[in-house]
């Protein structure tokens, strides 16, 4: 998959590095790699396989970084843009990296941050299946043609359409009115191809379409938390991206978790991502030896080993901070569980670990059966400054100006008065009563009633919600409707 690409971007980056030069750049261009860390352009042109998915791993990385701001041990990240919804688990300020990743079904043995990825974005196409059942996706309107209410000669009613015909989206303040929406070509689009066939009402049709997102990524936020033993209900959602401040509520009360936040500039945020990336190098080293001959003298002399090759590709980058892991598995298993090594001490503990996660993965442990040590990982990070968000000063008297608008809302069934908000007239210590809506030139977020919306220090919107007002549980087929 290397050589495939490598001339491609062997020559972009190279033209990209000198075309800085020449005009004046004399700062040091890194590049983000899919392991949420960055190299030097040298590097990615020698081996661009590790940037692939490194877009959607700067939002991951950013996310860590907020998390740390925000004091949260326990984040999902929930990216919502045009074509996909991405999600994945940020535990006490560090991502999940995994190697078992594919790209149209070819396996890309690198190390990549965890990421589960839907087709649910805002261009996701909704249709008719020859059962004559609602579906969406997979595919999708793109940037080109886009959604019908771009006016770009889409013609297939999307996610996009559907919000725009529920008033969720305001036509004339889309990218802050810098390029108003078709309604009336939104409507005829649902109203023809989905409203019709089913014998629906336009709002039922665009409902539906948006019920039918909100599971679609409910289930890939369920697959990495509930599916590994982990609790959803114990973590923060944190969403970016164009239309994930549009769902996450949603989401959040289908999966019970408390608490959305909403970042400063949402739309860009995997952009601010990159700024929190660090120059990092990972290694994973086969072994292949019974758990039981691996003691932690023997662990620390292979590391140490790893922590010289990786200073031979990364010289004189300053201190730096180590990540030891272990992959286990037990005798006669294909899979494996990757397990921290933090410090030389945890491998005294490391079979006692093993088997405590492998019950929450799997189900079940295996204390009586042989663990097998596969992989040695080692991640060597040299920190970089990390951006810093400003502190706003907080509203001593008086509320934010609002102005009224039909919303349809899904927890009435109906359309109902939302209070509309521009969140750049927002301060800290505003508190707001769902139902309501906060604009922006990037997206918009949705609050249902019942849920309560407070403004942290930095800017951030906390999203308290109410789980009691949670539809019915998740079933049945995530593409298709009930």
């Amino acid at each position: 998959m290397n050589a495939y690409v490598q001339p491609i971007m062997d020559r972009y980056l190279g033209e990209f590095g000198r075309g800085l030069g020449g005009r004046g750049f004399t700062g040091e261009l890194l590049v983000t790699q899919s392991n949420g860390g960055a190299v030097s352009l040298e590097a990615a042109r020698a081996k661009p396989v590790h940037t692939i998915e490194s877009g959607p791993a700067a939002g991951v990385t950013g996310s860590a970084n907020l998390s740390r701001i925000l004091g949260a041990d326990r984040l999902i990240s929930f990216d919502m843009g045009g074509t996909t919804a991405k999600c994945a688990i940020v535990e006490r300020g560090l991502v999940q990296t995994t190697d078992e990743y594919h790209v149209d079904g070819r396996p890309l043995r690198i190390p990549v941050i965890d990421i589960k990825e839907v087709s649910a974005g805002g261009g996701t196409i909704a249709w008719i299946d020859a059962g004559g059942a609602l579906t969406l996706g997979p595919h999708s309107a793109g940037a080109d043609p886009g959604p019908v209410c771009y006016a770009r000669g889409g013609q297939e009613p999307t996610v996009t359409d559907a919000n725009l015909v529920l008033g969720r989206i305001d036509a004339g303040r889309f990218l802050g009115g810098a390029m108003p929406l078709d309604l009336a070509s939104a409507v005829r689009a649902i109203d023809g191809r989905i409203g019709a066939a089913l014998g629906l009402t336009r709002a039922a049709a665009a409902a539906g379409i948006v019920r039918l997102a909100d599971v679609k990524m409910a289930l890939a936020v369920r697959s990495i938390t509930t599916e590994r033993g982990l609790d959803p209900r114990d973590y923060t959602l944190l969403t970016y991206g164009g239309g994930g401040p549009l769902h996450a509520v949603a989401i959040a009360r289908e999966l019970g978790i408390p608490r959305v936040v909403v970042p400063p500039s949402p739309s860009t945020f995997s952009a601010w991502g990159m700024l929190a990336t660090d120059l990092r190098h990972d290694l994973v080293r086969t072994v292949l030896v019974p758990l039981e001959r691996a003691d932690a003298a023997w662990a620390d002399a292979r590391y140490e080993e790893m922590r010289r090759e990786i200073a031979t590709i990364l010289p004189g980058a300053g201190a730096s901070v180590l990540h030891r892991a272990a992959d286990l598995r037990y005798l006669g298993q294909e899979h494996t569980v990757t397990i921290a090594v933090e410090t030389l001490g945890d491998w005294t503990t490391l079979r006692a670990r093993f088997d405590a996660a492998h019950e929450r993965a799997y189900g079940y442990a295996a204390p009586e059966v042989d663990v097998q040590l596969l992989n040695l990982r080692l991640a060597v990070v040299f920190p970089l400054d990390q951006p810093r968000l400003a502190t706003l000063e907080r509203r001593t008297s008086g509320t934010p100006a609002f102005e009224t608008r039909k919303i349809y809302s899904s927890l009435a069934g109906d359309s109902i008065e939302y209070r509309v908000y521009q969140r750049e007239a927002l301060r800290p210590g505003d508190q707001l009563n769902g139902p309501a809506a906060i604009e922006e030139p990037g997206t918009t977020t949705i609050i249902d009633a019942a849920d309560t919306l407070s403004i942290e220090n930095h800017g951030c919107l906390i999203i308290h919600v109410n789980a009691a007002g949670a539809m019915g549980g998740i079933g049945g087929s995530e593409h298709r409707s009930p």
